[in-house]
């Protein structure tokens, strides 16, 4: 059942589209240059907190609009697979090692690292690999294959991305088509690795589960009296008797009933005991 409520690829979504606005707003600032990465921001002024913030930074229009259909078509669906922080926790996983991989090759690089190509990519190979038999409901009334809708968006981010070559950005765009292709091929890396071991888990469960196998109906069962084993593991009510219980009928009546099931031999030596002396106050 799917929870109520706002999925995290909706969040994200959200929280991309309002940093997009305050970087429009607020420009030749200082607010939304502190989410990108560089590594002298990270190991010389020690601004750790740009490891996880750096997608919500600096985005092209084009950038914006990929991550934008990616997380609202495809997202929510690839969430429904996983548990229910498993999803987050794998894209702050890729955002961090995006980051430490940023830091490691390209140390010296001035331009900082911003941007959602990655996450977008991750997100739409994950798409394509988990429902490639699907068909996604792109608006009301037009219905395509996945497969096919994974294509269109993913031709259309490599086209915004390519406009850097008619600028002087051209980094930009060998950046934004590297993080597309490692993207991809991790997000369908993991799909096929999550289904994979779904179906070995089903195959074991299925290999250690016993079949109950039914009787043949021409044969009859023979009948297995438990009375004794029971009765012999189960320990006596009665343990103490005090002298006026020696008169009590209920208790009577309840070792008689006892005596009938298990016999005189299984009662207990207080039980005994107690009819004995019961026995003897009759007499007087």
């Amino acid at each position: 059942m799917k929870p109520i409520g706002i999925s995290f690829s909706h969040k994200l979504l959200l929280i991309v589209g309002m940093t997009f606005l305050l970087d429009i707003i607020s420009k030749g600032t200082h607010i939304v240059p502190l989410l990108q990465l560089s590594s002298d921001a990270v190991l010389h002024h020690y601004d750790i907190w740009r490891l996880f913030t750096y997608p919500f930074s600096g985005q092209s229009v084009g950038e914006l609009l990929v991550f934008m259909s990616v997380m609202f078509f495809a997202g929510d669906k690839v969430e429904t697979v996983f548990p229910r922080f498993k999803f987050p926790l794998l894209l702050t996983m890729l955002t961090v090692l995006q980051a430490l991989g940023f830091m490691l090759f390209l140390p010296s690089d001035p331009n900082p690292l911003n941007g959602t190509t990655l996450i977008s990519f991750f997100t739409l190979g994950m798409y394509v690999a988990l429902f490639p038999r699907h068909i996604a409901e792109v608006f009301v009334g037009y219905r395509i294959p996945v497969p096919v809708f994974a294509t269109l968006l993913a031709i259309i981010g490599l086209i915004f991305s390519g406009a850097y070559l008619l600028t002087s950005e051209s980094f930009l765009f060998y950046r934004q088509f590297s993080q597309s292709i490692i993207g991809g091929c991790l997000g369908i890396a993991l799909s096929w690795s999550n289904k994979r071991s779904s179906v070995k888990k089903q195959s074991i469960i299925q290999s250690t589960t016993l079949p109950v196998i039914a009787p043949p109906p021409d044969e009859e069962l023979e009948p297995v009296s438990i009375t004794g084993t029971i009765s012999s593991k189960t320990p006596s009510m009665f343990t103490e008797f005090r002298e006026e219980d020696f008169t009590d009928e209920e208790q009577l009546n309840l070792i008689l009933d006892r005596m009938i099931e298990v016999g005189y031999d299984a009662l207990t030596e207080s039980e005994r005991h107690f009819l004995d002396q019961y026995s003897q106050n009759l007499q007087k």
